[in-house]
């Protein structure tokens, strides 16, 4: 016995980790939490008087701070000079190790360098002027043969020189017409894995969102996974771009070297000397290339600037807490295996058990009495016991078993009453355009990147209509977005809106949708303490976006109905409005009327109100809120955008500006 508790004990010590690996996903569950973590902002900037001598120990130093924090941003000044900037994600303490490499590899590329700028020593060579014989080429003739090659050769560099600008201004704006070129996903696994992610995590979102709400936690942390990825993406796209960079320039610096030299052995053609001159003559031997022509025979000095601020950063950390409902279910589930065993062998040893085996012997000694069930018999009188004898043992009898009758058959449920749609004429306002499902595109921004295509041109042709439904005594006036029911695409269709009416006269979007706040990530802006709903003016918080004339006053993390009801959005829209230049207008993302009680207090001082309506009708429940709205509106313009449950039939023509990124300007 000891040696069998033994060998399962050392059984389960064993098996322990493995069985704790299958079954701890029944009873722990993980959550995703943020949490702030000291870092460190490094800034390196490299000076010197040559930039050819700074790139190729740029680029040493971005090896050197890559494995840290991938976003290495470089900036080449006039100056001359190269600027590395690092926003650090490592401690404090790692600090000055990267200091000291830094330091480090700039002295030995110095010390490489000075090598190079040794000063060549010039050897003269004295011949003496005799006479040419006859049978050579005069002088004269020489040189122009001299002078006609130089010529050749120039022509062809300069052929050269222009094939390559051509080459690769033809590449750059092939590579911009496609944010992630297929060439680029074809040459580069890691940018091709990561494309191929990107697109697996947009499906599962779609999917999330149908089955949850936007501002559910899951459908928070996939919408940051994706944005960490498409933010990779960007890197390596950017990463390619500047090496496509690089390599031009060396190879127009490599030319343009070649084009000075031919230039020098054509002046010193032209002032050879004429027969007239002395005999005597000195000529040199041709000069090893310089690295650089400003450096006149002395190493150019590189001076390193290192600067360090103390700054914070948000990580994403994985805790496992205990899952209350599952550990019940498995309670349960045991509870019941465990009743169902003892019933199944307390049946089995009933039904195996004999009339020998129920037998029992009296404690006199006598013979084993039968406790099997018999028939009954009568007693007569020769059975009946004589006096002094012991009375004869009753066979005793079970009762007979009971049998259960079957339980009553259970009716299925009834199916659920379906709800009921409201009619159009309970949907207050007027028809004005139908909007259908529109294809994928980066970012979501179809009138800038995709400024060509017909769902660019959608959102280009109700600008103006929309204008001039504006009553004309408003000085700054402002247009509310809205839908009865989330998922509409109100964030989408506002951005592409406010892009549209950009190209007309400033514009302000706001940013009032505490559920689901992301009309920063379409312009690529990081999160800050300053939004909508910090106590902050909003003059203050509104920021500028790469799209002239468009400002953004941003929200940028979920808040409660506490939180926006304290805004007194009645009072600040109003005072907002007037501190804005004339002409301007403000075009507010609301959250739907049936999660939100926000679209009241914008509807009262609003001059336009958009409701966009789902392909699916408009249910019952709808109907209070949009009483509301209708009260809280008046005479004013309200306006249906009916989503269509068709997709638009056009093919995208991606076009964006050359020089466009997606960088927060200060306002």
């Amino acid at each position: 016995m000891v040696a069998v508790l033994a060998a399962v004990g050392a059984a389960l010590w064993t098996g322990a980790p493995a069985l704790d690996q299958h079954l701890s996903p029944l009873w722990l569950m993980p959550e995703d939490s943020w949490v702030e973590k000291p870092a460190s902002r490094i800034t390196l900037t490299l000076t010197g008087a040559d930039m050819q001598l700074l790139q190729p120990l740029a680029k040493k130093i971005r090896s050197l701070l890559a494995p840290f924090d991938g976003q290495v941003r470089a900036t080449e000044q006039d100056s001359p000079s190269l600027k590395i900037e690092l926003v650090a994600t490592v401690p404090p303490p790692a600090v000055l190790p990267l200091h000291e490499l830094a330091k480090e590899t700039v002295d030995r590329y110095q010390d490489s360098i000075a090598l190079a700028f040794r000063p060549a020593r010039v050897r003269s060579v004295v011949r003496r002027h005799t006479s040419r014989p006859a049978h050579l080429p005069s002088r004269a003739s020489s040189e122009t043969a001299a002078t006609r090659d130089i010529r050749r050769r120039q022509d062809v560099l300069a052929k050269s020189i222009r094939q390559a600008a051509a080459d690769h201004s033809r590449l750059m704006t092939a590579r911009r017409q496609y944010r992630h070129p297929d060439e680029l996903l074809k040459n580069d696994p890691e940018a091709r894995e990561l494309k191929q992610k990107l697109v697996d995590l947009e499906m599962t979102l779609a999917e999330v969102i149908d089955q949850y709400t936007p501002a559910h936690p899951r459908t928070r942390q996939i919408q940051s996974d994706i944005a960490a990825v498409r933010s990779a993406l960007d890197r390596r796209v950017t990463v390619a771009e500047q090496e496509e960079q690089l390599r031009y320039e060396r190879q127009q610096t490599d030319l343009l070297n070649r084009k000075r030299l031919l230039d020098r052995d054509e002046k010193k053609l032209r002032r050879a000397p004429t027969p007239a001159e002395p005999a005597h003559t000195e000529e040199s031997e041709p000069p090893a290339p310089a690295v650089s022509e400003s450096a006149a025979g002395s190493a150019p000095a590189i001076v390193m600037e290192w600067l360090v601020a103390e700054a914070s950063m948000r990580e994403l950390k994985t805790v496992k807490k205990l899952n209350i409902p599952n550990v019940a279910i498995v309670i349960t589930a045991l509870l019941s295996l465990s009743l169902l065993v003892g019933y199944a062998l307390g049946v089995f040893g009933f039904s195996s058990a004999s009339p020998r085996a129920m037998s029992a012997t009296p404690p006199s000694g006598g013979p084993p009495v039968s406790l099997a069930k018999s028939p009954p018999v009568s007693p007569v009188a020769s059975d009946l016991p004589a006096a002094g004898e012991n009375p004869p043992t009753a066979p005793v009898s079970r009762p007979p078993a009971r049998i259960r009758s079957p339980l009553p058959a259970v009716p299925p449920p009834a199916p659920p009453e379906p709800e009921k749609v409201l009619d159009e004429k309970d949907i207050p306002g007027r028809n004005w355009r139908s909007l259908q499902n529109l294809p994928a595109v980066e970012k979501r921004l179809y009138t800038v990147f995709a400024p060509t295509s017909p769902s660019a041109d959608l959102f280009t042709q109700m600008a103006d209509p929309l204008l001039s439904s504006i009553p004309a005594a408003s000085v700054s006036p402002i247009v509310a977005v809205s839908s009865v029911r989330s998922g509409a695409g109100v964030s989408v269709f506002a951005a592409n809106l406010a892009v549209s009416l950009a190209a007309r006269r400033p514009v302000v979007l706001v940013d009032l949708h505490p559920t689901a706040p992301i009309l920063h990530e379409f312009f690529s802006m990081k999160p800050s303490e300053l939004d909508s709903v910090s106590p902050a003016p909003w003059k203050q918080t509104m920021v500028a976006t790469p799209i002239d004339q468009l400002s953004l006053l941003p929200m940028f993390y979920p808040h409660t109905e506490k939180e926006t009801r304290d805004l007194k959005l009645k009072k600040r829209l109003p005072a907002f409005a007037k501190e804005l230049p004339a002409g301007s207008l403000i075009l507010i993302d609301i959250a739907p009327i049936s999660r939100s009680d926000l679209f009241e207090d914008v509807a009262e001082v609003c001059d336009v109100f958009l409701l966009m309506l789902g392909p699916d009708p408009t249910l019952a429940s709808a109907k209070s809120p949009l009483k509301q709205l209708s009260k809280a509106m008046g005479k004013k313009p309200i306006l249906r955008i009916t989503r269509t449950a068709d997709d638009m039939p056009d093919a995208l023509r991606s076009n964006p500006p050359a020089a466009y990124e997606f960088a927060a300007r200060p306002s």
